[in-house]
């Protein structure tokens, strides 16, 4: 009995997959792809094969294959990232104490070296990254500590950088 509700299941399922479908335009100019074709255009519409969509069994396999590759590949980056994340924030915390207040403004806006520009505007906004709230605004106290820096993308030229 079990069986025979598998193969019924099974015949089911094969016939569903061969429904014809057909394609015809409307008087607006559409095409329609369907497997019911409405009264007034079954004179012009025409039936498709649709076996030309399915893919070969090979298709799946290779998808499968290249999604594998692709999760091992973003794995292996997004480890490596967080390792080069951790490693940046050890050296900067080794470099300069948590409470050190980033360069000065005054200094920021007489240099003329857009590295050295990128430099300290980042260095601003890792200073300021502890006091940002959820919505953006900044906890009081922020600029006691923190000097802020303007972006330099627009002086040097360049795309915001991360």
């Amino acid at each position: 009995m079990k069986h025979a509700i598998v193969l019924c299941g099974a015949l089911w399922l094969s016939i569903a997959q061969a429904a014809d479908i057909y394609q015809w335009v409307d008087e607006s100019g559409r095409t329609h792809l369907s497997d019911v074709v409405p009264e007034k255009y079954k004179a012009t519409a025409k039936r498709v094969d649709s076996r030309q969509f399915e893919p070969t069994p090979q298709q799946p396999a290779a998808a499968q294959a290249l999604a594998a590759r692709e999760r091992e590949l973003a794995a292996k980056a997004a480890a490596a990232d967080a390792a080069g994340s951790a490693a940046q924030r050890g050296a900067a915390a080794a470099t300069k104490p948590a409470s050190a207040p980033a360069a000065p403004a005054s200094s920021a806006s007489n240099v003329t070296d857009c590295a050295t520009l990128r430099q300290l505007y980042t260095q601003s906004q890792e200073c300021f990254a502890p006091f940002r709230n959820t919505n953006g605004s900044l906890k009081q106290g922020a600029y006691d500590k923190c000097v802020e820096v303007p972006d330099p993308s627009l002086k040097c030229n360049l795309e915001r950088f991360p």
